[in-house]
């Protein structure tokens, strides 16, 4: 969790810059990218609105979890990582949501 911009996102993914650079040379040199795991950090940012007004003030622990759930994928499809059937649920998800 950190304080950042209130126009920030709500939730961020920030991948590693030296796995990133790790990744791309062994892509370039042709060598199996699957030793390297993926990795990413998540960051709250505290001072948005969605996150102070809504997530932190919520009663159930499910409807907390649920909710971290939906931002953290949110995040992941900012970044381009939610794929498959990942992706999917995110829809379904969201459809729920929405009703």
């Amino acid at each position: 969790m950190k304080a950042l911009s209130p126009n920030d996102h709500p939730v961020l993914i920030t991948k590693p810059e030296f796995m990133r650079r790790m990744k791309e040379m062994h892509m370039l040199q042709g060598m199996d990218m699957n030793m390297f795991p993926d990795s990413h950090n998540v960051v709250v940012n505290t001072n948005h609105p969605l996150i102070a007004e809504k997530l932190l003030k919520m009663k159930s622990e499910e409807k907390k979890a649920d909710f971290a759930a939906y931002l953290h994928d949110l995040a992941l499809l900012n970044q381009n990582m939610l794929k498959g059937e990942e992706l999917t649920r995110f829809i379904q998800r969201s459809i729920e949501f929405v009703k």
